[in-house]
């Protein structure tokens, strides 16, 4: 059966459809991810094992993987008191272990998927909220190509960076998107709890500081009364509390003295002494 249309309107069709394509946000995702991975893990293998937080917590989830499961990170066989970072990055680093051996490779994966997922949430993000693809592949480019993002102690290493600016980044984007409705979703509001319970079971209190900025910005934009007269928002902020107050017992519990040198580690003694 012939085609009812003529061949240089079908022709006029088919070049439209690759253009669309060519221009779909996924594809330009996908493409943006492509060439951040290449840039930032093609030679991963040239920078060695760092010192101090990096080997330290690769020696953390070697240990934690020949052990077995637990919330008390050691350090040669005894518990971690100068490391009182919570375990989530090392229990991911010793999964990966238990997935593709016991190599450089594994222990940065979950910084490098964590590292990927940060640009794939701000594209998404400035997409979302800009209505641009080249504004959102724009602000992805200009995150990957930044030193402090994929030089030592962040993308490419094993240390806690990456993996908290990921979950920091969702829970500050999903509030926002959040914060502009008056009803926000159950599973929307759900996200951001879990994303601020795995910040702060990265690194601690640093999960949590990004939060006085949405404050300030509930304060500056007036919508406080937003936030208190949706009842989504205080289940959400009781869930929060009550999950990390339950982590703090049990790790005091199956290592007394945690809370005390966590305090010093973390607060105290970071926020409270100068360098």
């Amino acid at each position: 059966m012939r085609s009812a249309l003529p061949i240089p309107h079908r022709r006029t069709l088919a070049r439209s459809a690759i253009r669309a394509g060519l221009a779909s946000p996924t594809l330009i995702a996908g493409v943006v991810l492509l060439l951040a991975a290449a840039f930032l893990f093609v030679d991963r293998t040239a920078m060695p094992i760092q010192l101090w937080d990096e080997s330290r917590n690769i020696v953390n989830a070697l240990e934690l993987r020949a052990r077995g499961f637990s919330l008390v990170t050691t350090y040669g066989g005894a518990p971690d008191l100068w490391n009182t970072k919570p375990p989530l990055l090392i229990w991911l680093m010793a999964g990966s272990v238990a997935l593709f051996g016991p190599s450089e490779w594994a222990l940065r994966l979950p910084s490098m998927i964590a590292a990927l997922g940060t640009v794939a949430m701000l594209f998404w993000f400035v997409r979302r909220t800009t209505g641009s693809r080249f504004t959102a592949a724009l602000a992805a480019a200009l995150l990957v190509l930044s030193p402090a993002f994929f030089g030592e102690h962040s993308a490419r290493t094993a240390d806690y960076d990456a993996l908290l600016l990921f979950f920091v980044t969702a829970y500050l984007c999903l509030l926002f998107l959040a914060l502009q409705r008056d009803r926000p979703a159950r599973t929307l509001l759900a996200l951001i709890g879990v994303a601020i319970c795995c910040a702060f079971l990265t690194k601690s209190v640093a999960g949590l500081v990004p939060g006085m900025g949405v404050a300030l910005y509930v304060a500056v934009a007036g919508r406080w009364r937003r936030l208190f007269g949706t009842p989504g928002y205080l289940v959400t902020g009781l869930g929060v509390a009550g999950t990390l107050l339950l982590f703090l017992a049990l790790r005091e519990w199956q290592g007394p003295g945690y809370l005390r040198a966590a305090w010093f580690n973390d607060v105290n003694g970071r926020f409270g002494s100068s360098l």
